[in-house]
């Protein structure tokens, strides 16, 4: 059988003799070569009956190495071929090679072998984790620093190794005063060698561990000036391990200011020090370690899939190359078992969260004697055995996690870094336990370190959100265990303080919130309820900030689905019913008010500061460039930090304080210019209709219509799309249920403040009612007695949708008249799609009613094509497939040849002056149930485009009906061969009636038209 060593080392001596015979480098960088050289040299220094060949062929390696690797990069590989020298000549000294033996030169006399043995007994630690390595190090080094003249040369060396010996030491007890010699120890040799980078990145490290250690922030600043300094050469090329150290003092402030641009210039300088560090190079391992560290803790910011794909990806390189003991190999499976934990969050996968578990139980035995490491492992197996008890409910798990979180505490010093988020940890862990009754889980204990936590935090740190919520959640459980009220008012007051603090996890911060709302509701103290609702509705732009990337925002807001709702509900029952319009307003369509904020007028701000004026309008171009490409994501997070920080600054002027801000009530009421806007607000307590008007809000309880059945209904719905005879029974029956919940006390509402008229409507329906037909609603099989009105909305209403009040002001903003041209795009047939014969027909008829219409038809309508003519189109008709995506609703999407026009790239587009668009298309007004709130849909993307008026479809149309409806609502829209867009509502409803009329029994037919606009 072949031996795998003896392969190794002749791969190794083949690649030197390569490198020896034509100089070429990449023979002796290969990074698997040297990776398998390091294994073998840490067998070695652990097995001390390696022999001498061992040891001279991985001694000309190293040396090789040095040689190959670019200047100042080698002194690590220079240091382990003169260890490996040493060693083989220990063995057998007259087999020593020349090289090797010009390597030891001057190196006979006792001071330089006693250094020498230090050293390697230091470099075995690092292998091994043997603590009586160090011990014996530590001897010999203090013989030396008491023997040695004051003048001999190795009095420089000396230097590097107490420094080597000090971090051993703190892997060992993480003792501050350890840390304080790091330090001393860091000083000292930069100033024997005040130019070299390892001295540098030294000193930065040693100050790291002594700010994470003691919590104190100069050493911090003094790190992040120090490697700002170093960062890059004479020539200006960047300093590998300069740069690593730098990326982890920036991860380090972030923890602390929770400022997503600093993170991501970690990531950045990480990626930067991998890439630039020569391959083989311990360098390169120490970078990729840092952007993995980095990555992980991006990943439990932002919640990136790519970063987590990074992060995995990076330990496949990372573990291979790892020693098979020691400090190092602790710390990092400690690391990647927290990377699991998290994807195990994510999935909810047991295999994931049981991987997490055996690598943190393997780090804590790795780490046995290791001080400086345990308590890394320790946190990491509590958090994961957690986690593995919410998935799976063994108490065992619940028992072990508070044992481990316990054992790391109590190995933890008080003023570390970590000791208040252990405290944090330890309390909402005992909390959870004590719910569960598992014994000896005391509440009091959790409300003791929750306030030990507290403690050690100072107001404003970021850390300090988790501490609070943490004893929140604690006094709640006393609260339900013993039943003193002042429990819970005392959670509330912290959940308050969680919510309201501006630095600190969002997530964190909505969770406090919610927790405020819901254990006031419990005191039935709706005054304090309604804070907490308006807290939570104003963090939900922070919950879903511009930097995430949209499925990180989805899946943000589809955690808190309902707030808007339930936020209404709530002030409507306090009698505030402008607060509600104004809560549900702001909890609704989140991200296209992001997109809308970016579009808006800066004409008054440029009269009073144009320069600012300026730099917000170039910000926000270069925002909107960089929203949908994932390539650009680090930069549109920058972006967005500076337009938050711009919109600021103009907010801080005098006058502008709400500019581009949330609409009060004053300016809302205006949406219902000419007409009602009806506001059928869904909450679980309560629902009700929202009457605005200009002149202020009625309110219509709707008793009989229930959260739950909305829900039921919109999945019925959506469930009965793809088979036309269970969607037409399916909208019989519901057209009767949203009539007697919804409509028929809305329209009596009506008739009461106006008489019985025909009356002007638009629709704003919250949660799964959104995508519910309000506009069809009706008992249509009933009979009506002579002279009495009929119960249906159509035949009582003008009716219209909008997602919400602003739309409808901005659709009302007076446009420049002008000729109107209509682009009409058809695609008749798109691979593995069903063809649409009726589309060309459909063209000519409208091109026939328009003149002048400009058609684009099958391979003329690409999406390149139709974005390139929009903006010369005011009118556009689009005739073709469409899906809807109800997982991610931004990929909904238009078929057009050769490719598709999505939402999200629609609404990317900002067409000014543009009037209707018609989407005769399936499912372009159906949304999202699980972002009903959002209405993600293409009709509203093509309204944030910039049209005033959209027609579109709730559930699949029929070719030939979408057909035969466009052709008459053009021909209603039509005046002396001019569209008028005024009009659309009128023609809508017009074409609608003819349907009704040929297709009574039939509302899968007429009824899956709306219009949305003014």
């Amino acid at each position: 059988m072949a031996d795998p060593r003896r392969a190794v080392l002749d791969d190794l001596t083949a690649r030197m003799a390569r490198f020896d015979r034509d100089g070429t480098q990449s023979a002796v960088l290969d990074a698997a070569a040297h990776r398998a050289a390091l294994a073998l040299y840490a067998d070695a220094v652990a097995d001390r009956t390696t022999g001498a060949e061992v040891l001279q062929v991985l001694g000309q390696w190293f040396l090789r190495h040095h040689y190959a690797l670019p200047t100042g990069m080698g002194a690590a590989s220079l240091r382990t071929a003169r260890l490996c020298a040493g060693l083989a000549r220990d063995l057998a000294p007259d087999a020593l090679p020349p090289d090797l033996r010009a390597l030891l030169a001057g190196e006979s006399d006792p001071a330089q072998a006693t250094h020498a043995t230090a050293v390697v007994l230091l470099g075995q630690f690092e292998e091994t984790g043997d603590p009586s390595r160090v011990a014996a190090a530590s001897r010999l080094l203090r013989s030396l620093t008491d023997d040695l003249p004051a003048d001999h040369p190795l009095r420089s060396g000396l230097s590097e190794a107490a420094l080597q010996l000090s971090s051993a030491m703190l892997a060992m007890k993480a003792d501050p005063a350890d840390a304080e010699a790091l330090v001393r120890s860091a000083r000292a040799a930069l100033r024997v060698v005040p130019d070299s980078t390892d001295t540098v990145n030294a000193l930065a490290w040693a100050l790291l561990v002594r700010h994470q250690l003691s919590g104190a922030h100069e050493d911090l600043v003094e790190a992040l000036e120090l490697t700002q300094r170093h960062l890059r050469d004479e020539k200006g090329t960047l300093v590998p391990h300069i740069a690593a150290q730098r990326a982890e003092a920036l991860r380090m402030r972030f923890e602390g200011t929770r400022e997503t641009v600093e993170l991501d210039q970690a990531v950045a300088l990480a990626r930067e020090a991998t890439a630039t560090a020569p391959s083989g190079h311990p360098v390169a391992d120490a970078a990729r370690q840092v952007l993995a560290t980095c990555l992980i803790r991006r990943v439990e910011h932002l919640d990136r899939a790519d970063d987590l794909a990074e992060a995995l990806a990076l330990c496949a390189v990372i573990r291979p190359s790892l020693a098979k003991a020691g400090p190092g190999r602790a710390h990092w499976l400690a690391t990647e078992a927290a990377l699991l934990t998290r994807r195990a969050q994510r999935s909810s996968d047991p295999s994931d969260v049981d991987g997490a578990v055996a690598l943190a139980e393997e780090s804590l035995r790795l780490s046995q004697g290791l001080d400086g490491v345990r308590p890394v492992a320790l946190t990491n197996l509590g958090s994961a055995l957690a986690l593995r008890y919410l998935l799976r409910g063994d108490r065992d798990d619940i028992t072990a996690a508070l044992l481990r979180i316990r054992e790391a505490l109590a190995a933890t010093r008080p003023e570390d870094t970590r000791s208040a988020l252990l405290h944090a940890q330890l309390t909402t862990l005992t909390a959870l336990a004590a719910e569960d009754g598992v014994r000896g889980a005391g509440v009091d204990d959790a409300i003791r370190h929750g306030e030990s936590a507290l403690a050690r935090l100072e107001p404003g740190r970021a850390q300090r959100v988790s501490a609070l919520n943490a004893l929140a959640q604690a006094h709640r459980q006393r609260y339900l265990s013993v039943g003193a009220e002042s429990d819970l008012v005392k959670a509330i007051s912290l959940w308050r303080a969680a919510a309201e603090q501006p630095a600190g996890d969002a997530g964190e911060r909505m969770a406090a919130a919610r927790a405020w709302l819901g254990s006031a509701l419990r005191l039935r103290d709706l005054p304090t309820a309604v804070e907490a609702a308006t807290a939570a509705i104003r963090l939900l732009p922070v919950l879903a900030e511009r930097g995430l990337d949209r499925a990180a925002q989805e899946r943000r807001l589809a955690g808190v689905a309902g707030l808007a709702g339930e936020a209404a509900a709530l002030a409507v029952q306090v009698g505030r019913p402008e607060h509600a319009v104004e809560l549900a307003e702001q909890g609704r369509t989140v991200l296209w008010r992001q997109a809308v904020q970016t579009r808006g007028d800066l004409s008054a701000l440029r009269g009073v500061a144009p320069d600012l004026a300026d730099r917000l309008d170039g910000t926000r171009r270069a925002l909107v460039a960089s929203a949908n490409d994932p390539a650009d994501a680090e930069r549109h997070r920058r972006l967005a930090e500076r337009w938050s920080a711009l919109l600021a600054e103009a907010r801080s002027l005098p006058g502008f304080g709400t500019f581009l801000g949330a609409r009060p009530f004053s300016e809302l009421r205006h949406a219902a210019a000419g007409g009602t806007v009806v506001l059928v607000n869904v909450g679980v307590g309560r629902c009700d209709a929202l009457l605005v008007r200009p002149d202020g809000v009625t309110v219509v309880p709707l008793p009989w219509l229930r959260a739950s059945d909305t829900r039921r209904r919109a999945d019925a719905l959506f469930g009965a799309a793809g088979n036309p005879v269970d969607l037409r029974q399916t909208l019989v029956s519901m057209l009767r249920w949203l009539w007697d919940t919804a409509a028929a006390p809305v329209l009596a509402a009506l008739d009461s403040l106006d008489g019985p008229v025909r009356h002007r409507v638009w629709w704003c329906p919250t949660g799964p009612l959104a995508v519910l037909p309000l506009h069809a609603a009706g008992r249509y099989a009933t009979s009506t007695p002579a002279g009495k009105r009929r119960p249906t909305v159509p035949d009582r209403t003008l009716s219209s949708y909008t997602t919400d009040l602003g739309a409808l002001i901005r659709s009302r903003r007076a446009r420049e008249a002008g000729r109107s041209r209509l682009l009409a795009v058809g695609v008749p047939e798109r691979a593995g799609r069903a063809p649409l014969p009726a589309v060309v027909d459909e063209l000519k008829r409208i091109a026939a009613t328009v003149p002048g219409t400009r058609t684009l038809l099958g391979p003329a309508a690409t999406p390149a094509t139709v974005l390139s003519e929009l903006p010369g189109h005011p009118w556009v008709h689009f005739a073709c497939h469409a899906t809807q995506n109800l997982d991610h609703p931004g990929d909904s999407a238009l078929h057009l040849h050769d490719g598709d026009l999505s939402v999200l790239r629609l609404a990317a587009h900002d067409l000014g002056d543009a009037e209707l668009a018609y989407l005769s298309a399936c499912h372009t007004a159906g949304g999202s149930v699980r972002l009903a709130d959002e209405t993600v849909h293409l009709a509203a993307a093509l309204q944030l485009a910039g049209f005033r008026h959209v027609i579109a479809t709730q559930w699949p149309v029929s070719d030939p009906t979408a057909a035969s409806a466009a052709d008459s609502v053009y021909r209603h829209l039509t005046v002396n061969g001019e569209l008028h867009s005024s009009n659309a509502a009128h023609a809508l409803a017009a074409t609608t009636a003819e349907l009704r009329e040929r297709y009574p029994d039939q509302p899968d037919t007429w009824a899956p038209f709306v219009h949305i606009g003014p």
